[in-house]
């Protein structure tokens, strides 16, 4: 069994990978991060992440969720709309402490792909997809 209980605090996005015209914090209330076996068996609390303040995310989106696993990983799955943009967000971690994160946008105003494109997001259709991954 490894793992952390009760975890609460403020992440910068950018440890995340995040980065571009997307900033902000994740704040963690009582999370849970349990693995046995080298498979996710517990996550619980709740996590806020505050996305924006710059473009194309003027005004500052606040994202709420609570943690899950899946396919044996801890997971964030977040999502919302703001300011003419469908927001996805999946944070996930292994029991080995590596860690990997997807923000896709989806604008309304096809203007927005230019300064995404210049963000360093690659377009997938209708979609802008940024990636990262890492170890501790």
């Amino acid at each position: 069994r490894a793992g952390a209980e009760q975890v609460t605090g403020i992440l910068a996005l950018e440890r995340l990978g995040f980065s571009g015209p997307v900033n902000g914090g994740l704040k963690l209330d009582k999370v849970d991060a349990v693995f046995q076996r080298r498979q996710c068996r517990e996550a619980a609390g709740r996590a806020v992440a505050q996305l924006g303040g710059s473009d194309p995310l003027p005004q500052p989106v606040t994202l709420t969720v609570a943690p899950v696993c899946s396919a044996g990983r801890w997971v964030l799955p977040l999502a919302g709309e703001a300011q003419g943009l469908r927001i996805e967000a999946l944070i996930s971690i292994g029991a080995a402490g590596d860690w990997r994160s997807e923000l896709i946008l989806i604008p309304t105003d096809p203007h927005l792909g230019q300064a995404l494109a210049a963000a360093g997001f690659t377009q997938d259709g209708d979609r802008w997809r940024q990636t990262a991954e890492g170890r501790p």
